[in-house]
């Protein structure tokens, strides 16, 4: 005989399933590695400079910087809105359609002439990229720019914890084994 779920374990599995949502698509191009070691660099001299091209209606740049801060893993990073880009490194982010997702990533962008379709992430030093994302939201709204927004700035700055420490448990740092070594 079936019992059915207690009320707790139904309502937490609820919310569970409603929080998790349909994930962005993503696309990365560069060196990642370097730009969260440069983004580290930048972040200890304060706000990092996000210029923000071509926002969704009702994002504001404030907001957008606020999301990116919480989507890089592991650095106490903050970001600034500039209206213009800076000489030196800066982050870019362009709202697009999908044409132009092919332009360069660190030049501004012009009016698009729609919504919104697709995101560019690009940590810059003036006005070459040095990694890139471009991701996709998986449905329409603030939430899912939020979403997208977060996955965008985890993948082009990702942890380096597992590489520096090598607590990975299913990656190739973990190696289980038995060693004498001998100074003579």
């Amino acid at each position: 005989m079936l019992r059915p779920l207690p009320r707790p374990a139904l309502l937490l599995a609820l919310a569970l399933t409603a929080c998790a949502g349909p994930l962005a698509k993503l696309e990365r191009a560069g060196d990642v590695t370097t730009a969260r070691a440069l983004l580290a660099a930048q972040a200890e001299q304060g706000p990092v400079p996000l210029v923000v091209d071509n926002p969704p209606p009702g994002l504001t740049p404030g907001e957008i910087a606020r999301w990116l801060a919480e989507g890089v893993p592991a650095l106490g990073v903050s970001f600034r809105p500039a209206a213009e880009a800076p000489e030196g490194e800066h982050l870019r982010l362009r709202f697009l359609g999908r044409e132009q997702a092919r332009g360069a990533p660190c030049s501004a962008g012009g009016d698009m002439g729609g919504p919104p379709e697709l995101l560019l992430l690009a940590y810059c030093e003036g006005a070459r990229s040095v990694a890139r994302v471009v991701a996709e939201p998986a449905q329409a709204g603030a939430e899912a720019w939020r979403r997208t927004l977060w996955a965008a700035a985890r993948a082009l700055f990702p942890d380096r914890y597992p590489e520096e420490y090598g607590f990975d448990l299913f990656g190739p740092r973990v190696r289980i084994g038995i060693g004498v070594e001998l100074g003579l």
